[in-house]
């Protein structure tokens, strides 16, 4: 994959991290921040599946095994976190 999009994925994943580690530690939790979080899975979710498209000609194929998998990974942790959004408060 260019080094690019390698970097912009870390920088997403350290970001994330950042911020679910926030939420985790807190006692309690906002509905808009549990709300942000789902949003920010579910379209990171989507840029993974973009991005493994996109590079689907010039990146090898664990690249895009990567990408699929994150994005796979991403999208059931937001169903999950949408569905037991009330317990996560």
């Amino acid at each position: 994959m260019p080094r690019a999009a390698v970097v912009a994925i870390g920088a997403a994943n350290l970001a994330y991290g950042a911020f679910s580690l926030s939420l985790a530690l807190r006692r309690r939790r906002s509905p808009g921040q549990i709300a942000a979080l789902v949003t920010a899975n579910a379209a990171w979710a989507a840029v993974c599946g973009l991005a493994a498209a996109r590079l689907a000609g010039t990146a090898s194929a664990f690249g895009i095994a990567q990408l699929v998998a994150e994005g796979a990974y991403v999208g059931g942790l937001a169903a999950l976190e949408w569905r037991h959004r009330d317990r996560l408060l």
